[in-house]
Parts: structure tokens; C-alpha cells; sequence
């Protein structure tokens, strides 16, 4: 990997101060930031194993990065400002193994880069003030896991939305069940849209055993198999996406739905371990689980339309309010749920015409489950799926001694 080897993400950054700062930046980074793993005990997915792989971590949190800010449910930013966050991000494990490579990952490691930045900021194009303000983002970019294992040191834990929008990118990127598919050391589609994708329809009476099991509280896990229950078989055999442009390869072919939904609710298990983005009672927890598996139940329709239909979530949020005597949850937890499923489309919510079909959503449960349904749909992911169940992205043992394609 040459000096070259950030050239996509640096045109993103707009402003050129901005853009010369980060190079300059890069040019001081150790060697080893370019050749090593991002992990060094397989905690990291498949794609950031083996050499180069934290130049390539790196370059995914970019890019989801980037898909976060064409989401306004997330906040919207300045240019200026998102070009900030860009260069933090960039940089932001660029002491990961410190001065020297140490051959493992130091926990301090936010503090060495922080550091390391504010020690250069006569070098950089941009104010003190500014590069204060990317020092602190790379600070923050572990949230407060450092803290509470090694108390190494205070005033980790993401706060403000920039804060906590670095901390996501870089996390959900960490999770080892996504892939990424690489070509030249670039980000690539997960699939040849031009191939069939075959998928495996789902047997609807186990399709959602594994998720099922996680909903601790009987009553919400008997609601939502009554649910599941009821809503058409299609939901079962159909891919996500009917043009085959908007989700990734596994969401694809039959089942693909089904698929998604999956893995929606397996970022939503991720979502919940991390305190960073707030933590929730056992039994919200499972009212939202419910919702998330039951978000897309009437995607196509009430009988299969061949397409997705825009009012999809009004259909679907109607009919748990519909049905809701039929379950073992209260009415007002019933219309917990049923909200939840309105909302999951995030700013999406409106006509060919332009009418707002249903509401954004605002709290922070409404925007953790479409967070997982967004993420879960970005096309250049991928996750392994055997016996339409999520497997790991890869054989960890034999990544490690594979050089993935340079």
C-alpha cells in the first residue's frame, strides 16, 4: 500500500485545509499503520484480517460514515463539519499499535492519536480550535469500553452527536458476522447485480427460532409469534429488495427478506451490548425486538405485489393495532410496537409525489430500530449466511496467515 491508499476518502473531504491537514497527518503515521491487521485476537471481521487490514477498517467506518450523513435522522452537519469528522475518522487508529508497532493493540491508543495530533497542530491548515475538535472525536472514538476495563483514563464516553456518530462508525464496522468485499484495496459492491442470486426460502414455522429465543418476556415472544404468524407467506420466500439495487447480496434472491430481517435484529443485539448508545430495560428490549422482526411483515402488500410498497409501514404498524386483542401484551405496549414499525423508515416517509406518508422518528428507541433496518440494508455489506442462519464472515484461523487481495 502506498501513499495513495486514501485517495477516495480524502476526496471526500471538501474543504482543503482540511484535506492538506489530514494528509499531512498521514505522511507522520508509522509505517505499520498500512500493513498490519485491525485485530490481533479476531475480534474484527473478516475483511480486516491479515495485512492491510486496518487500512481497510478504516476505510469501511468511512464509508459508513458516509452513509450516515445522507440520513437526516441522524443529524444533520455542516460541510465543514462533516469534513472534520472525516479527517478524525481517518485518523483515528493511526497509533493503534503506538509509536512503534507493539504487535498488539494498545488499549490507549485514542489517547496516543489525540495526543499525537495536538502535538503537530502548528504542521496542520486548520485552526487550534478545529483541531481540537478532531483531537477530541479520535479521543472518543472507543466510547467508554477503555475506561471501565483498563482506567487508563476519564471523559471517554461519547456525548455530543458528533461524538457518538464517530464512536458508530467505527464500531459498527468492528462487528466480525459483516464482510466487505475488497477489489484493488477498495470498497466494492457485494454483488455482480447482473448475477441471479438463487437465496433459500425460509420454513416459516423456525424461520425466526434464534430470534424468538431472545425475547426474554413470554408474553411479547408469544405476541410476535402470533404476529409472525399471521402476516402472508411471502414474507418468507421474497428477496428485500424487488429491483435487486438497494440491499446487499444476502438480503437478495429467495428468502432475502426474511434474511434482512435477521440481520436488522442481530445489529440490534450488537446495539444493546454497547451502553455507549444508551441502555434499555429487559422488557423494552423485547417490545423493540418484536417490532424489528415484524417491521417488513407486509412489505409487498397483504398479497404479494411484486414490489415494495411505500406504505408499507402504515400497513404493517395498522395491523398489529388491528390485531392486538388477539395478543398477550397490553394495548399500550401494542402501540409501543406498532409505532416503532411506523417509524423504522427514518426520513424515507414519503410519496412519488412528495406527501408524507408517516412520521420520522424522534426517540431514541424509534431511532435505534430504523438505525438497524438502515444498516442492515447498505448494499456493500455482506453476511455469511449457512442454513439461512448468520455464520461467521470467514474462518478466522486461516485469514490470519492470508494476504487478503493487494
Amino acid at each position: 500500500m502506498g501513499k495513495d491508499v486514501f485517495n477516495v476518502e480524502l476526496e471526500k473531504i471538501k474543504n482543503g485545509e482540511v484535506r492538506n491537514s489530514a494528509e499531512v497527518m498521514l505522511e507522520m503515521l508509522p509505517e505499520y499503520f498500512y500493513k498490519i491487521p485491525a485485530s490481533s485476537n479476531r475480534r474484527h471481521p473478516a475483511f480486516s484480517l491479515g495485512e492491510g487490514g486496518l487500512v481497510r477498517h478504516v476505510k469501511v467506518t468511512m464509508r459508513i460514515l458516509e452513509e450516515m450523513f445522507r440520513d437526516s435522522a441522524f443529524g444533520t452537519y455542516e460541510d465543514y463539519q462533516k469534513d472534520l469528522m472525516r479527517m478524525a475518522l481517518l485518523l483515528q487508529d493511526g497509533l493503534k499499535s503506538g509509536y512503534t508497532n507493539g504487535g498488539y493493540t494498545l488499549p490507549e491508543h485514542p489517547l496516543l492519536m489525540r495526543e499525537f495530533v495536538l502535538e503537530n497542530k502548528n504542521k496542520l491548515s486548520i485552526s487550534s480550535e478545529d483541531t481540537e475538535f478532531v483531537a477530541n472525536l479520535i479521543l472518543k472514538h472507543m466510547g467508554k469500553w477503555k475506561k471501565e476495563r483498563h482506567g487508563l483514563y476519564d471523559s471517554t464516553a461519547p456525548v455530543t452527536s458528533e461524538e457518538q456518530l464517530i464512536h458508530l462508525c467505527d464500531y459498527i464496522a468492528s462487528r466480525n458476522f459483516l464482510d466487505v468485499y475488497f477489489k484493488n484495496n477498495e470498497i466494492g459492491d457485494s454483488v455482480d447485480r447482473g448475477k441471479e442470486v438463487k437465496g433459500q426460502a425460509f420454513n416459516r414455522k423456525d424461520a425466526f427460532n434464534v430470534e424468538l429465543e431472545r425475547i426474554e418476556n413470554e408474553n411479547v415472544r408469544n405476541s410476535a409469534e402470533t404476529m409472525l404468524g399471521m402476516i402472508p407467506d411471502y414474507f418468507y420466500q421474497i428477496p428485500a429488495s424487488s429491483s435487486g439495487k438497494y440491499h446487499p447480496i444476502f438480503s437478495l434472491g429467495e428468502g432475502g427478506l426474511a434474511r434482512h430481517v435477521k440481520v436488522a435484529m442481530r445489529i440490534l443485539e450488537e446495539m444493546f451490548k454497547n451502553s455507549n448508545f444508551g441502555t434499555y430495560e429487559n422488557y423494552q428490549k423485547d417490545l423493540m425486538r418484536m417490532a424489528l422482526l415484524l417491521h417488513d411483515g407486509l412489505k409487498s402488500g397483504y398479497t404479494n405485489s411484486g414490489h415494495t410498497l411505500v406504505e408499507h409501514p402504515v400497513l404493517m404498524s395498522n395491523f398489529v393495532l388491528d390485531n392486538k386483542k388477539n395478543l398477550s401484551i397490553s394495548s399500550e405496549d401494542a402501540e409501543f410496537v406498532a409505532n416503532l414499525i411506523l417509524k423504522h423508515m427514518g426520513p424515507w416517509n414519503t410519496d412519488k409525489a412528495g406527501n408524507v406518508v408517516y412520521p420520522v422518528p424522534k426517540t431514541r428507541e424509534e431511532l435505534l430500530v430504523h438505525l438497524c433496518d438502515y444498516i442492515a440494508s447498505r448494499n456493500f455489506l455482506n453476511v455469511c449466511f449457512k442454513n439461512n442462519e448468520i455464520a461467521d464472515s470467514i474462518d478466522k484461523e486461516k485469514i490470519k496467515t492470508l494476504k487478503r487481495e493487494q
